[in-house]
């Protein structure tokens, strides 16, 4: 199940421990099996870049 849609505002944590503002741009489904895990595409605000992501690095973003 995607807990994540197109245009969610979420923070993408890198391997560096960094946090990113970031939006969804789509998703998917990696691997086969009992592996498969959930992967998104998402577009950094900060680096103005596109990045894959697990969705284990992604926490919604509160819009206030």
């Amino acid at each position: 199940m995607m807990h994540f849609g197109t245009g969610d505002l979420v923070w993408f944590q890198d391997l560096n421990g960094k946090t990113y503002l970031s939006v969804i741009l789509e998703n998917g489904v990696s691997g086969y099996g009992g592996d498969a895990r959930v992967i998104y595409v998402i577009y950094s605000i900060a680096n103005r870049s596109t990045w894959l992501a697990y969705e284990s690095e992604l926490t919604v973003a509160e819009v206030t």
